[in-house]
């Protein structure tokens, strides 16, 4: 079958079925993306000006965040600060997320493979509760931070359903990150205490609904990747693959899960090197691929610093010639101007 728009090229990827080109997920520039998403929680939140440039909102969750540019902000207070407080928490009302999912899915170019959006899930966990407690709440006070999970996911499944009802979206993404730069901001042990069943339940939910598993980790989580796999993540967004090893992850896990990644935003895309860019664009390709199971994310942040080109436009340009047609004449690195 000739696959003929952005959705089918996507889903063959994912499928492992042979896609005839790279999928490109450029989520700033809609209409020249496989990829597009919608029911971003930022979209819903009203920002209010203080003083100095300042601007603060509260988020779905009564996280209070604080801005100075144009960005998410960071929590500037948290609404659990003791565990007496629980019972006050507020489910988000899915009222207004679910009108603005709407209105986001019907300025969309058509034929494109739809993301709905958790946001963060249960790593929300750090706004809701603030960082340094919610460490020492895993450490020492595992029932509590399990009682908010359930919390959590009685949301996420909400916002499932939601996506369901809406139709025409093919996976559910969401943006937990459990990693540093060096190792997970907990042991992988204690992770899969706390989190991985509740994960699983609701990876299971997903499926059952028709969707797919899209799922964004930022940091050092290599110790977690198979879990992630066996519960039934589809798709795994790693911003940072060279953390990772770019040939360990296709030795290990190539033909097991979609890998989504850009060249890497840390230690690669900040250069501003194109043959350093290219180079590394056709190990993702060579190492990654696996009769699909590979998606070319292009991560624009770093263009502004780049100064004499646009970086970010570059690495998608050299996807783009590596995954038209003849996907294995990658290895010919002279077909790249």
């Amino acid at each position: 079958m000739t696959m003929v728009n952005s959705y089918e090229i996507v889903k063959a990827a994912v499928d492992f079925a042979n896609p005839p080109r790279i999928p490109i997920e450029d989520l700033s520039i809609p209409n020249k993306s496989d990829i597009v998403g919608v029911g971003f929680e930022p979209a819903i939140w009203e920002w209010n000006s203080l003083s100095d440039g300042i601007q603060e909102c509260v988020d779905l969750f009564g996280c209070v965040r604080r801005r100075h540019d144009q960005g998410i902000g960071e929590v500037y207070k948290a609404p659990l600060e003791t565990w007496d407080d629980f019972s006050s928490l507020k489910m988000p009302d899915i009222f207004n997320l679910k009108a603005s999912t709407l209105l986001q899915l019907k300025s969309l170019p058509k034929d494109k493979f739809v993301f709905g959006d958790l946001g963060q899930c249960f790593s929300k966990i750090f706004e809701i509760r603030g960082f340094e407690n919610t460490l020492i709440d895993c450490a020492l006070y595992s029932d509590q931070i399990k009682k908010l999970t359930r919390w959590l996911a009685t949301f996420a499944y909400e916002r499932v359903n939601m996506y369901t009802e809406i139709g025409n979206i093919h996976a559910i993404s969401m943006f937990d990150d459990w990693g540093t730069q060096s190792s997970m901001l907990l042991s992988p042990e204690r992770w899969r205490q706390l989190f991985l069943e509740e994960y699983r339940k609701l990876f299971e939910h997903i499926h059952n609904n028709n969707m797919y598993v899209y799922f964004h980790c930022c940091g050092m989580v290599e110790p977690i990747v198979s879990d992630l796999i066996e519960i039934g993540v589809d798709i795994i967004n790693f911003d940072q693959p060279r953390l990772h090893g770019i040939g360990h992850l296709g030795q290990k896990y190539a033909g097991k899960v979609t890998f989504c990644c850009p060249v890497d935003i840390q230690a690669t895309l900040p250069t501003g090197n194109k043959e350093v860019v290219k180079s590394e664009a056709i190990e993702l390709v060579r190492h990654l691929h696996h009769h699909g199971g590979f998606i070319a994310k292009i991560y624009r942040d770093w263009s502004a610093n780049t100064g004499t080109f646009d970086i970010a436009e570059y690495s998608k340009s050299i996807f783009k010639t590596i995954g038209h047609e003849d996907i294995q004449g990658l290895l010919n690195v002279d077909m790249i101007d």
